[in-house]
Parts: structure tokens; sequence; C-alpha cells
């Protein structure tokens, strides 16, 4: 049975998983975001994450021809 708490309740769990998830990561989950260049703003929506991979896939590479 699943068991529903209370956000005051559930905040030390939250805080915890958050840490877990930062050692596996090997970052933090509150790092700031980049900010984009307007031009790339469609691409990285909400910014840039210090520490996460980004990729372009083959139909961008049109645009710099």
């Amino acid at each position: 049975m699943r068991t529903i708490m209370s956000a005051s309740a559930a905040a030390p769990e939250v805080s915890r998983l958050r840490a877990r998830l930062e050692q596996m990561q090997g970052r933090r989950l509150d790092a700031p975001v980049l900010p984009t260049l307007p031009a790339l703003a469609e691409l990285a929506r909400g910014g840039l994450r210090p520490g996460a991979a980004y990729a372009v896939g083959p139909s961008a590479s049109r645009c710099w021809r």
C-alpha cells in the first residue's frame, strides 16, 4: 500500500534522495542554469546546465552550410 506524506514530512526524504542523485551523477541538481544566446534559445529551452551533455542531430548541420 502506498503511503501519502505531507510536504513537511517528505522534505527530509527528498533532501536525502537529491543528495544521493548528486553523488551518483557527480553534479549538483540545483546548479545555476547558464543563459543561451537568443539564436540558440529554441535548442536549449530554459538554459544550459553545467555538467550536462548536449547533442545536435544531423538535421541541424544543414543550418551551417
